[in-house]
């Protein structure tokens, strides 16, 4: 047997739907997917494969029955037992898959949060008269938290004034007068002047 729980949905401060739970009458059957997606690429030899390999959502087939008058007495079922119990357990499975509500699915082997209705399948036959078959196809999502980083504002870094001299093709030494070491040099070659010389000392000086 299965059991849709509804968690509570509030709007405008107001409580419409409190933990509902719903039994179903009858499980016909339930199929229960769990897949991955697995690369069909090459995987280089060391790595991790379950890097390759995503994990996909949980999906259920389910196939039920809601009766007239119930065949089980659950005093937690939020439908009634009596004639409107068919078009009350109509209205909640349109319900779910209208307003995309979540819910949790109780199946025999586990309880699953976070379901919601992919498909709802609702057929009528003459052996359906006084009950509702349904067929569904359910997805689990799956949730992920996220964490907070605070981060620190830094000031813009200024770089200090570079020596206007660090540019020039000598390695950054001027003469006195900012000519540089080979220009000084080349005068003294041209002129003869010696204080090119003594221009050209200073400029040398660490």
């Amino acid at each position: 047997m299965i059991t849709f729980i509804v968690a509570n949905k509030f709007k405008a401060g107001v409580s419409e739907i409190a933990g509902e739970k719903y039994f179903a009458d009858c499980t016909v059957s339930i199929s229960h997917d769990f897949s991955n997606t697995v690369t069909e690429h090459p995987v280089e030899t060391g790595v991790s494969f379950s890097d390759h390999i995503q994990v996909k959502n949980n999906r259920f087939t389910v196939s039920g029955i809601f009766g007239q008058y119930g065949l089980n007495d659950f005093q937690a079922d939020t439908l009634s037992r009596g004639l409107d119990r068919i078009q009350q357990a109509y209205k909640f499975l349109r319900r779910l898959r209208d307003e995309r509500l979540t819910f949790t699915l109780v199946s025999k082997y586990e309880t699953y949060y976070d379901c919601v209705i992919e498909s709802l399948n609702l057929p009528v036959s003459v052996e359906s008269s006084n009950s509702l078959y349904f067929d569904m196809q359910v997805v689990q999502i799956r949730t992920a938290s996220t964490e907070n980083i605070n981060l620190v504002s830094v000031s813009k870094v200024i770089d200090s004034k570079k020596d206007s001299a660090s540019s020039t093709a000598n390695g950054g030494k001027t003469t006195t007068k900012g000519v540089t070491v080979a220009e000084s040099l080349r005068r003294f070659l041209v002129s003869g002047d010696p204080t090119e010389i003594d221009k050209a000392l200073a400029g040398s000086k660490p």
